[in-house]
């Protein structure tokens, strides 16, 4: 279920509860350009790592309406190269039940399914993203 409308830190704490739940080690820096840091500005708000699943996540949160600044939409540009195991992303509430899905492993990557947008159980091609839902999976028939 999509929520109507959602903030960033409601984004935020549902985001982070199901990665603990789901046993994954993340971290997040609330304010990094307020806080003393070195190197680049505007990395994005969730780091995390699954222990089992070769995974890393790379997300910037934005509330309904929130837009990424430049240095946000550098890093995610950076770390969304091609061939990597790093899903880096912005990511908004209507991307809620997707980002979920991952986090508890029901979804081995972040993408949609070809036919109908739902999040994909099967990835078809890595290079696109492309896969298909359990409703237009033959292979679930």
């Amino acid at each position: 279920m999509i929520p109507t409308a959602m903030t960033e830190e409601e984004l935020l704490t549902g985001v982070t509860e199901a990665l603990t739940f789901a046993g994954w080690r993340w971290t997040h820096t609330r304010r990094s350009d307020a806080a003393t840091n070195q190197g680049q500005p505007g990395v994005p708000d969730i780091i995390a790592v699954h222990p089992t699943r070769r995974l890393v996540l790379a997300w910037e949160l934005k509330g309904d309406g929130g837009r990424p600044t430049g240095d946000q939409v550098a890093w995610i540009a950076a770390l969304a190269a091609p061939d990597t195991r790093i899903d880096s992303r912005i990511l908004y509430p209507i991307d809620y039940d997707r980002a979920l899905a991952l986090i508890v492993g029901k979804v081995d990557a972040f993408v949609l399914c070809v036919v109908c947008g739902a999040a994909a159980i099967r990835l078809l091609d890595h290079r696109t993203g492309a896969g298909l839902c359990a409703d237009h999976d033959q292979l679930d028939a």
